[in-house]
């Protein structure tokens, strides 16, 4: 766990300054802010609360305690999931914890920026996938996504849903769209499908015509006996057949 330094800075003319909670990781300080201000004058320095002689110092105290609560909890989550914790995740997991901004927030606001970019049918699969997931888990966090998370979502698919692997492989690919736009924007250290692992397609059998089925085929088209619907169908189906 961190050592915390609860402080204020410079004074405005009012007499009051602003109070920071600093600590380290990996040697670089961090400085947050309670957003709250207290008379320089009634602020213990030493042991960083609030003086009772001011008014609102159980409020203020209150103020500063939840936010070094809040620290604590990002230093808590990466220290139980065995992860190091660098400058930029902090920064991001303390905003979300304290914005209140999950995964699902996040797609919603990458799909108004993106979504005009993609076909409708795109779109579409996008929103299927991510409503599978959301099937899965209602409420989901960053601190969330870990490769076990998704190993399991992948069993719900397989034997829960009976997805085919074919459609897994397609719903998990577009779900990589936002975790990667998560990692490059650093709510994620790295992207929890890098290992991954799915099953292979399953074999399909494929219909196919003969040679002598596709120059029947032709024959009929050149007899032309069908009916202009038809006729017309045979020939978009050889076209493609050529």
């Amino acid at each position: 766990m961190a050592t915390y330094r609860i402080y204020q800075k410079k004074a405005d003319n009012n007499g009051e300054a602003s109070v920071y909670v600093s600590f380290y990781i990996r040697r670089e300080k961090i400085e947050v802010s309670t957003k709250t201000k207290v008379n320089v004058k009634l602020f213990d320095k030493d042991k960083g609360v609030v003086k009772n002689s001011d008014p609102f110092a159980s409020d203020k105290n209150l103020i500063i305690s939840n936010t070094v609560a809040s620290i604590n909890n990002v230093f808590v989550k990466y220290r139980l999931r065995e992860r190091d914790l660098t400058k930029s995740l902090f920064w991001k997991e303390y905003k979300t914890q304290r914005t209140g901004k999950d995964f699902w927030t996040f797609c919603k606001e990458y799909q108004k920026l993106k979504f005009q970019e993609l076909a409708w049918a795109s779109q579409k699969l996008h929103k299927s996938s991510l409503q599978k997931l959301k099937d899965f888990r209602s409420e989901l966090y960053f601190e969330d996504l870990t490769t076990d998370f998704f190993r399991e979502f992948v069993l719900y698919l397989r034997k829960r849903r009976k997805n085919k692997e074919v459609t897994i492989r397609k719903t998990i690919k577009n779900l990589a769209v936002y975790i990667n736009e998560a990692t490059r924007k650093h709510y994620l250290q790295e992207s929890p499908l890098l290992n991954l692992k799915l099953r292979g397609i399953d074999e399909s059998k494929v219909e196919y015509l003969t040679p002598d089925e596709l120059k029947r085929l032709v024959s009929l088209y050149k007899s032309d006996i069908l009916s202009a619907n038809l006729q017309e169908v045979l020939s978009f189906f050889l076209f493609m057949c050529y």
